[in-house]
């Protein structure tokens, strides 16, 4: 997303740990390699939701290179339990099969968008209008022009999402049950009405040998650093100046 270069995202494996794997190097590497690019030696890394999974995977890999990891109400925690079940019951077999198809399938939201041709602004614009509410005129023109160019062009990572996650977004490899290799101090940053389950991290916590914390910043869901960006930038500047290499 963003100002990504879009690499094409093409996956050889088949099976869905093998393929895991290798979503997981797709990024991973990249990042290592923007690192050696522009001669950092160690950092504080910091991902919100799938980047905070894949910075959490990096920082299991490359422990030496980071420094402090912060993980905004990242993705693929929990275990798988009875999440699909609950998800099933309440929006009725059909559609979650419906769903479930399409997600298996790599139709993402974005790639709709871009099917929609002239009508794709206009998609974005009720999601933003919606989703954001709260924000003055020109901050949701403003992000709705951010979305919907991002979305636009030609889809890469985000046909990662169903590679690592299943439908309901449940990570197809956990991280709780990797969190406990970590190296380095680790905070998980979460908004008080956050959909992302805060609970995991507690739980991943007490298993984990470095410092941890678990942080919610109140008046705010899964964006966080737009719900409340006073208190999401506070605490962000607070963990930063905890860490030496500033």
């Amino acid at each position: 997303m963003g100002r990504s270069s879009r690499p094409k995202f093409t996956i050889k494996s088949h099976t869905f740990d093998e393929s895991v794997e290798e979503t997981e190097k797709f990024f991973v590497d990249s990042l290592e390699k923007w690192r050696q690019l522009h001669n950092i030696e160690k950092m504080t890394l910091l991902g919100h939701s799938l980047g905070g999974y894949l910075s959490a995977v990096y920082a299991l890999k490359y422990p030496d290179r980071v420094e402090r990891l912060i993980l905004v109400s990242p993705g693929g925690i929990p275990e798988i339990t009875d999440g699909p079940e609950a998800i099933k019951n309440r929006i009725g077999p059909t559609m979650f099969n419906v769903i479930s198809n399409l997600w298996n399938a790599d139709i993402t939201p974005q790639l709709i968008m871009r099917w929609a041709g002239p009508f794709g602004p206009s998609l974005v614009n009720r999601y933003t209008t919606r989703r954001f509410a709260y924000l003055d005129e020109q901050d949701q023109f403003d992000l709705h022009d951010y979305l919907y160019n991002i979305s636009s062009t030609p889809g890469s990572g985000e046909f990662a999402l169903s590679r690592i996650f299943a439908p309901g977004a449940f990570a197809r490899k956990p991280l709780i049950n990797r969190l406990p290799n970590l190296k380095m101090p680790t905070t998980f940053l979460y908004g008080q009405q956050d959909w992302m389950d805060y609970r995991a991290a507690v739980e991943a916590s007490k298993k984990m040998k470095v410092p941890t914390k678990v942080i919610r910043i109140q008046d705010a869901g899964h964006h966080l650093y737009l719900d409340n960006p006073i208190d999401f930038n506070k605490a962000i500047v607070t963990e930063m100046l905890e860490t030496s290499n500033v």
